[in-house]
């Protein structure tokens, strides 16, 4: 006689659900619901559509506190993640930056020309306007530490000649996105209407400018200003540069030629090559030449590891200029012809 055994495994009622899921079923209802207050708005000609422009501002003020409460719980254990959880986190803050193009839509379809609406909570904040373009004019925003400047072009405008643009940054969503970067900003998202078959990445004749406020670094090689490329699914620079004279220790200037979603990463030093460095100055420094035993030609002196050249990006764009860096503090070495031994 042969028993057959069958075992059936369940998942705990309270077993944590995945974030990529999460962001998926929120983001499919908040489109539903918005769906359905365009459709009633179409529907009656003689309807306030000031009520729509409200309601559909709430539902998507909901939409981004809960948002918001998911990203910050699964920051909580950010650091321990492993692989596999760190790229589903990316998947879902790309599906969120791409959302966000779609959410803009939606609200901007409830403006005329000349209006805007805004959402400002903890940790996201955006702006929709809707204008008409002029020359030598900009759109600009200024939400907590992000200020941009996205001048008026052809490139952006519809064919009424009105702009509509949408600014949003997420203050923590960032930590989502650094699996090979180091992000040490809120990732700001620039969106400009047009129509539906529009390509997500729109080329400016003039550049959008963007001030990113940071806390000092330490041990950073280098800062780089970066946008989403979402056929990679990584940070990107092409198109994208530092102004190094309008930034600070606690500010970074940014200069891109197109859009969408922005962010500020950094290369932090070499511990590790720094420390060898240390040691082998160190060493050299108490190498001492024996007077009574070894005699060389007249020896030169050239500056030690301490001499650096500092690489500078200039704001033009696609430009960069080389300038040295001079220190009074640098080590010296002495560089000789190979010893000659004298018998004493």
């Amino acid at each position: 006689t042969t028993t057959a055994t069958t075992t059936t495994t369940t998942t705990p009622l309270n077993a944590p659900r995945s974030i990529r899921n999460v962001i998926d079923n929120e983001i499919v209802q908040l489109k539903s619901e918005l769906d359905l207050l365009l459709k009633f708005n179409e529907n009656l000609l003689h309807f306030d559509s000031s009520i729509v422009k409200k309601a559909a501002k709430t539902k998507v003020e909901d939409f981004m506190k809960t948002l918001s409460t998911v990203i910050d719980n699964q920051s909580e254990s950010g650091d321990k993640l492993c692989r596999e959880s760190q790229m589903e986190n990316l998947e879902a803050a790309s599906k969120i930056l791409s959302a966000t193009a779609d959410i803009s839509r939606t609200l901007a379809s409830t403006l005329s020309v000349g209006s805007m609406t805004s959402i400002q909570l903890a940790n996201i904040s955006m702006l929709v306007m809707k204008k008409e373009m002029s020359e030598n004019t900009s759109s600009d925003w200024l939400a907590g530490d992000i200020k941009v400047t996205l001048p008026d072009q052809p490139s952006i405008a519809q064919d009424d000649s009105s702009v509509t643009v949408s600014f949003t940054s997420y203050h923590n969503l960032g930590y989502m996105m650094g699996v090979e970067d180091h992000i040490r900003s809120p990732v700001l998202s620039v969106n400009v209407i047009k129509k539906k078959n529009q390509k997500r990445s729109i080329p400016l004749t003039k550049p959008v400018e963007f001030l990113l406020h940071h806390k000092p670094f330490r041990k950073v090689r280098k800062r780089k200003c970066v946008y989403w490329d979402f056929q990679y699914s990584s940070w990107s620079q092409d198109g994208c540069y530092t102004l190094r004279k309008k930034s600070t220790s606690t500010t970074t200037a940014c200069q891109c030629y197109h859009l969408t979603n922005f962010a500020l990463s950094v290369e932090q030093e070499d511990v590790q090559t720094d420390t060898v460095m240390a040691e082998v100055t160190t060493v050299a420094n108490k190498h001492s030449w024996d007077t009574s035993a070894y005699f060389s030609d007249e020896p030169s002196v050239t500056p030690g590891p301490e001499y650096l050249e500092e690489v500078m990006e200039e704001e033009e764009h696609e430009k960069h200029s080389t300038t040295v860096k001079s220190s009074n503090d640098f080590t010296f070495f002495i560089v000789s012809a190979p010893p000659k031994i004298l018998k004493m």
